[in-house]
This record gives C-alpha cells, structure tokens and sequence, in this order.
C-alpha cells in the first residue's frame, strides 16, 4: 500500500523527458533494499522477519522520496483545478484495475495448468525456459509511456490521424531495431544460454525458451496507449478478461 503512490513516477518524468530522475529515483531505493533488507539478514544473521521490517522501512522512505521527485517538473507551475470530477476518474481507472488483474491471470495460466497437470519436473523445465527478457518489456513499456500523452494530445486537437500512424509506426520500427537482433541471437544460442544459467538438466528448457523468443517478437507491438488515448478503458479491460477466460478455459480441457 506505500508504494502505491510511486507506481506513476516513471511515466511523469518520461513524459517530460525527464528520465535521469527515473535512474536516480531506481539507483536509491535499490541502495536503500540492500542497506534496509539484505545487509541486516546477513550481518546479524536475521529472520524473515528482519527483511519485512526492512521493506517496511524502504517502503516509508521510497514514498517520501516519490513523492519529492513527483513534484520537480512542475516547480514554478501554478496549480489549477481540473474539470473531471471523481466519478469520470473512477469510470476510466477501475477497467485497468480490472484489465490488470486478468493480465495477470492470462501471465499465470501457464504455470498453473502445467504445475497441476504435468507435475513439478515438467514446471520446473518449463518454468526456466518460458521466460521473457526483461528489455523487451523495458523498451515497449517506456515506448507505451511516451506515447500515451501524445496520443492524447493528438485525438483531443483531432489532428490529421496519418500523424499518430507515422508515430505508432516509426516507434514499432526502432523498437524492432532494438529488439530483434538480441532475440534472433537468444533463440540461436537457446541451448548454449539454457545449459549456462541451469545446467545441463534443464537443456530440454531450451525449446521453451525459443518458443517464448517467438512470443517476445509480437510483444512490441503496442496498442494500449492508442485504446486509452481514445478513452475505451472499457474496451481494454474487457479485451483482457476474455482473453483470460478463453485461456484458461482452452488450458484446462487441454489439461482435461
């Protein structure tokens, strides 16, 4: 729940081209997990309970610390009311509380099905060969960030729609450029990367592994700044719970 309120630091500071603070922002509360959470565990030999009162520390400090960053792009500016009332914010925020949770049912489904119907050794080369890079989701999420103010700002001013498209394609594009080379050198060397982080055990991994290289070839195609842009929030979250239900509905016959 502290944390909370820090979720949206990233998109305010990559909204105003401000992403140093977003480095020094991540730099100091990782500092701050390894002094709080990790040290005190392994100085003083501590329990659990030592890392939960050190997140809760972190957590109380990372908040404050938000909340000051949050401000700096708008030292000078003067406040204004807005014009959405409470009812308009809850209308479009609560379809992405939804559209989150059933993204997170559609990410789990997987595992679940396969932990209960295969039994932990088939998990267990599954679960460390279906995995994603990290940069893939880095560099789509922050293109995400950037590109929802401007979608914004282009349907609200209804700007030629040909400038949002040469947007959205010139993003897909250096995305790709970034992207695609890295994961056509993961899916080469699948067996060689597989076998060096798990041992030779988990080389049937590999096959998972390119699979979910396949998989991150499509995911920098990225449609949800357009959808919220144009305020379907409802669209979205629905999007996503059908999916979630078609998925597991289709995993668990197949389990069946």
């Amino acid at each position: 729940m502290l944390l909370l309120p820090t979720l949206g630091i990233e998109g305010i500071f990559s909204t105003y081209k401000k992403t140093i603070y977003i480095a020094i922002y991540n730099i100091a509360t990782r500092i701050l997990m390894l002094l709080f959470i990790v040290l005190p565990v392994i100085i003083f030999k501590g329990s659990y309970l030592y890392a939960i009162y050190g997140w809760i520390v972190v957590s109380i400090i990372s908040l404050i610390i938000a909340y000051y960053f949050k401000g700096i792009p708008f030292k000078g500016i003067h406040a204004e009311k807005a014009n959405l009332t409470t009812k308009q914010v809850f209308q479009y925020s609560l379809p992405l509380v939804t559209a989150s949770i059933a993204g997170i049912a559609i990410h789990s489904a997987d595992q679940f099905f396969i932990s209960r119907y295969f039994g932990t050794e088939i998990f267990a080369v599954f679960a460390n060969g279906f995995i994603e890079l990290p940069f893939v989701h880095m560099i789509s999420t922050s293109a995400s960030v950037v590109l929802m103010p401007v979608f914004s700002k282009i349907l609200h001013e209804k700007t030629d729609i040909n400038v949002l498209k040469d947007l959205w394609t010139n993003t897909l594009t250096k995305s790709a450029i970034l992207i695609y080379p890295i994961l056509i050198f993961c899916m080469y060397y699948a067996d060689d990367l597989i076998i060096f982080l798990y041992s030779e055990k988990y080389a049937d991994s590999s096959l998972f592994f390119q699979i979910a290289m396949i998989r991150n070839f499509f995911n920098i195609i990225i449609f949800a700044p357009l959808i919220l842009a144009a305020g379907r929030s409802k669209f979205y979250s629905n999007f996503h719970i059908a999916m979630a239900i078609s998925k597991s509905r289709r995993l668990s016959i197949e389990g069946l």
